[in-house]
């Protein structure tokens, strides 16, 4: 039965410390071959706003150890909005936050 998880959901039940430790596991088990991985997929296509993109991203990876699979699943309308009457650059984007809307 899948277990549909947002990103406020794990916020309240894994610490940083608890997410460090589950990823040395992890890393240590896909050392032994026991990880199924699958790279990132990003998909894109136009928006029907004229100033923006639609991109869908999922990633895939199992540990053979816990008998388990998870999926992330991404999506998002990206945007270039004007900083100060120009189009940012990737610090602008970092400095104002301005990343993507989500939907």
């Amino acid at each position: 039965m899948p277990l549909v998880l947002n990103d406020d959901d794990v916020a309240r039940v894994l610490t940083m410390k608890d997410c460090i430790a589950a990823l040395e596991d992890a890393f240590r088990e896909m050392g032994l071959g026991g990880v199924m991985n699958a790279p990132r997929r990003d998909s894109f296509m136009l928006a029907s706003r004229p100033d923006a993109y639609y991109s869908f991203k999922t990633m895939e990876g199992g540990l053979e150890s816990l008998g388990v699979v998870a999926q992330r699943i991404n999506s998002d309308l990206i945007t270039h909005p004007l900083i100060r009457h120009r189009n940012p650059g990737p610090l602008d984007q970092v400095r104002e936050r301005w990343f993507c809307l989500r939907f």
